[in-house]
């Protein structure tokens, strides 16, 4: 039996923040029997019989965080395991009322699954509704259909799961929230802030061919710490490349971003950091500096250097020299507050037999993807067919995309460059992702961006003096 919690209009927030506009939304929020659902119209029903936009079940551990903002914006993030959605009402009361009767829910959901185990009782995904509007923005129909089969209870997974589900849009960094803490395999002596007490987990890992206790045991993850709190236990679970790409998928969508602990020294002089569209990237490192392996993605946006908020990348260069000149004879430690790929869809990928492709069709010898196969590996797990294009502000580099915005008609190919944490090389040109995607593993795990993206990261990693020592090998 349904029955209706809450409705009301609240504005849902875009894939792309402050970039475009928000969308006016009639939202209910309902139960049926132990479960809680989320659906929206494009306006208020006037007949029972009227087709929601999209239907987002949810289910598992889900947070509810309000911000309230100087410039009366409102606005409510429900982050759980498997849904984000970013929501704004039109007043404080609004959305104190809303956030109250989320909690309320979500809270007597949690108490029901600690009584009857402690561990998640269901996280099966559901199929949306048909919906006018890209599902990707909510919650992607067909990484939901691919995942019906998932069930996860106590700590233990089903092995006929097909794939990891890309990660869902990340929200707004917000400065005030909790980072997630990443350090290096090599410790700097003089660092204040806590470190983790464990090792970080590699960044390219061989998929077993079974998942055997034994490879489990000897492929342990290590977890890294957010507020002083672990992740959970259904990351080891998941074997120990899935548990990876899980780990980067909390990264991606933590509101607090990622601290980056390590010396003023390497940074300055082993990472490029790049300006794109009045944005500050990270474009690639210098890999002979084995202090930086495993702290840096290619399209990480830098926001803060410790604690001050970062626009240029010659900001960014500067305040480094200034710290590294200030250690003398010590070893200068700073934090760089970034935001974990926030343009990436993060995903895996499971073989049923052994030499599988994965339903990704590269042009020849680029990392970029001419074609997702609609019933392959890749788009069962949700991954769409063509990415949103990198929404720019400044007219000349508008110009510079010309090409691909006439040859894709506005959305953009996806460009490879990740696959099982290992880096690609983006002006490679024999093959090197083909040959990646069709080595031996029954798991596989990817990263994927906008094409125009990565070209435009390319474009101003050439101006580095000696720029191929930065590209990742």
């Amino acid at each position: 039996m349904e029955r209706v919690i809450r409705e009301g209009y609240l504005y849902k927030e875009s894939a792309i923040a402050k970039l475009k506009l928000s969308k006016r939304r009639w939202f209910v929020f309902y139960t049926i029997g132990d479960a809680a659902f989320l659906r929206y119209y494009e306006k208020k029903p006037k007949n029972p019989d009227d087709q929601p936009l999209a239907i987002i079940p949810l289910s598992g551990t889900i947070n509810v965080f309000q911000f309230n903002h100087e410039d009366d914006i409102h606005t409510l993030l429900l982050l759980g395991t498997n849904v984000q959605i970013d929501l704004r009402a039109s007043s404080k009361t609004e959305a104190d009322n809303w956030a109250s009767d989320f909690r309320r829910i979500f809270d007597r959901q949690r108490a029901e699954s600690s009584e009857c185990g402690g561990g998640y009782q269901d996280l099966t995904y559901q199929s949306e509704v048909a919906a006018c509007e890209p599902p990707a923005k909510s919650c992607n129909s067909s990484a939901m259909s691919c995942c019906a089969s998932t069930i996860v209870k106590n700590g233990s997974i089903n092995h006929a799961i097909t794939g990891l589900p890309p990660n869902l849009q990340p929200p707004e960094f917000c400065s005030s929230e909790p980072p997630i803490a990443v350090t290096g395999f090599r410790q700097i002596s003089r660092i204040r802030q806590p470190l983790l007490d464990a090792k970080p987990t590699p960044r390219l890992i061989i998929s077993p061919s079974s998942s055997s206790a034994s490879c489990r045991q000897q492929q342990n993850l290590s977890k890294p710490e957010c507020n002083g709190n672990r992740a959970s236990k259904d990351d080891t679970a998941m074997g120990p490349v899935f548990g990876a790409m899980l780990l980067l998928q909390q990264q991606i969508l933590n509101p607090g971003g990622v601290l980056i602990h390590g010396a003023a020294a390497d940074f300055r002089s082993s990472v490029a950091f790049a300006d794109v569209d009045n944005r500050v990237w990270v474009a690639g490192w210098k890999t002979k500096c084995t202090r930086l392996h495993g702290l840096f993605h290619i399209g990480d946006q830098v926001m803060m250097l410790n604690d001050f908020p970062i626009t240029t990348a010659h900001e960014v260069y500067k305040a480094l020299e200034s710290i590294e000149l200030s250690g003398f004879t010590t070893i200068s430690a700073c934090g760089l507050r970034i935001r974990r790929l926030p343009l990436a869809k993060a995903l895996g990928v499971r073989r049923s037999t052994s030499g599988q492709s994965v339903g990704l069709r590269m042009e020849d010898g680029k990392n970029r993807v001419a074609s997702v196969v609609p019933d392959g590996l890749a788009a069962r797990t949700g991954l769409t067919l063509l990415a949103d294009p990198f929404r720019l502000y400044s007219s000349n580099m508008r110009q510079s995309m010309h090409r691909f915005m006439n040859t894709y008609g506005g959305q953009q190919p996806w460009c490879i460059t990740e696959i099982n944490g290992y880096s690609l090389n983006m002006f490679n040109k024999h093959g090197e992702a083909a040959v990646l995607l069709n080595a031996y593993g029954m798991e596989m795990t990817l990263v994927l961006q906008p094409a125009d993206f990565i070209c435009l990261l390319k474009k101003q990693l050439k101006t580095f003096r000696n720029y191929a020592t930065y590209i990742p090998r």
